[in-house]
């Protein structure tokens, strides 16, 4: 399996439509949400239900740091579901 990497470039997807009228509008077509998580020990993101570092590369579940799950805890529920996270 390909080594996934942390996409903050592409989180808002915008794409140009033309409308009956001939006016060109710039709609969003697509979000691709993460969730930001922060200790005094480092930063750790959650996207597409994985967990990357600052850097950009994934993390293993076993490689976790053990403020990880705590901070998991605390965030909003609905922020971890956009993000793909099923714990």
């Amino acid at each position: 399996m390909a080594q996934q990497k942390l996409q903050l470039r592409g989180v808002h997807v915008f794409k140009k439509q033309q409308l009956p009228s001939g006016q060109t509008v710039v709609r969003l077509a697509e979000v691709n949400p993460y969730l930001r998580l922060g200790h005094q020990d480092g930063v750790l993101f959650i996207q597409n239900g994985r967990v990357f570092s600052e850097e950009g590369g994934e993390v293993a579940k076993d490689k976790l740091p053990g403020w990880f799950k705590s901070e998991v805890e605390k965030a909003n529920k609905a922020a971890l579901r956009e993000a793909g996270w099923k714990g």
